[in-house]
């Protein structure tokens, strides 16, 4: 014999057990303002040197994986140098590249580098507050 067992399930409104009435539980937190002229700024299109840095450090860790295979040969068997002397200059110059122009990046001012750290403290101090709403 085989026994058949039947769940029933009920929605419950928990939501009127405070007060009677439908709340709910809303987060709320201080809104951003943000300017036209701010929106300018981050909309605008304009490349830093952050920017410029990681695209030769891409094209510097491209060029090195493509000489990687030598390198391992030459570590291998060190009976004849297998990078020449041009390529480990293609390589020190992208990675000069980089370090001048983080150094740019990091020294120059950027609008909107202030403009996301203004909008990051705004967030950090507004602090998120938890209320019941009516629904």
């Amino acid at each position: 014999m085989s026994s058949k067992q039947q769940t029933t399930y009920q929605n419950l409104d928990s939501d009127s057990l405070y007060s009677g009435e439908y709340l709910s539980v809303a987060t709320v937190q201080a809104d951003y303002s943000l300017s036209a002229s701010e929106h300018v700024v981050l909309k605008s299109g304009w490349v830093s040197a952050y920017g410029w840095a990681l695209n030769v450090g891409f094209a510097t860790f491209g060029y090195f994986l493509s000489i990687f295979p030598k390198l391992v040969a030459y570590l291998e068997n060190s009976a004849n140098p297998a990078v020449a002397k041009g390529e480990w200059w293609a390589l020190g110059l992208g990675c000069g590249a980089i370090l001048v122009l983080c150094a740019i990046g990091y020294f120059c001012p950027n609008d909107k580098r202030a403009l996301m750290k203004a909008i990051d403290k705004h967030f950090a101090d507004a602090p998120k507050v938890r209320r019941r709403v009516g629904g």
